[in-house]
């Protein structure tokens, strides 16, 4: 997003709908296997090659299947690792810390997280780390992953704004059973900087917040009807 495209949304009070850009992007791929990532998250080094190797290796799983990437930050003044073993040292110095440590730290808390960092494989491999499903103990896990277009889409009508953009949609994927792989030797990186949470900017969301939480109350309980043999696990 260019600055003169915030400055106008800014000024007009529009929210970014991020949930149609994500499904657009989706919709346009040409691939199989998409990472419907954000602009401001950076991939490390080689994914592509290193996953298609995997996934060929690992046709044989019964369950829909997700590959989920671990998120980080680092500072603003510096370059986002593309390593693993450059990621494991900049955590150590506290140059790097979990995605959304201060702001949500729930919200990207991915299973095992610090077994995953004492696990340094070879460079040049991936493979999968852990498997997990998204249970109640997760319910404010919001991954971001590698998937196909037979996955659910997004809701459309929750905006970036209003926060919460992707948790019902996690909520559907539990409830169609599946499997959340991450990844062992592959991650995101997110730029500019560390996020802390600023008074002003709550303030100016807040009334998008409420928005959100409404519609996301009512994707709940769609959700709940229409996979009601499952919804107690969820």
């Amino acid at each position: 997003m260019n600055r003169q495209y915030a400055n106008y949304r800014a000024e007009h009070k529009l929210t970014y709908p991020i949930n149609v850009l994500r499904n657009s992007a989706r919709r346009a791929a040409k691939t199989r296997y998409i990472l419907a990532s954000d602009i401001e998250l950076y991939p490390s080094a080689n994914i592509i090659p290193r996953f298609l190797d995997m996934v060929r290796r690992r046709r044989n799983a019964s369950m829909p299947q997700l590959y989920v990437l671990p998120i980080f930050e680092v500072k603003a003044s510096l370059r986002a690792p593309l390593t693993k073993k450059v990621l494991i040292d900049m955590m150590h110095n506290k140059s790097a810390v979990f995605f959304h440590k201060w702001v949500c730290e729930e919200c990207q808390k991915f299973p095992k997280r610090d077994e995953w960092l004492k696990n340094l494989p070879p460079e040049n491999t991936l493979e999968v780390f852990a498997t997990t499903k998204r249970d109640k103990s997760k319910r404010s896990w919001e991954p971001i992953y590698i998937g196909t277009n037979a996955d659910p889409f997004y809701a459309e009508e929750l905006t970036w704004e209003g926060k919460r953009d992707k948790m019902a949609q996690s909520y559907q994927l539990c409830l169609m059973g599946y499997d959340f792989n991450i990844l062992d030797n592959a991650f995101l990186v997110h730029a500019p900087g560390i996020k802390t949470i600023v008074a002003s900017e709550e303030k100016r969301r807040a009334p998008y917040v409420k928005v959100n939480n409404m519609h996301h109350a009512r994707l709940m309980n769609n959700l709940k009807s229409k996979y009601a043999k499952n919804a107690a696990s969820c």
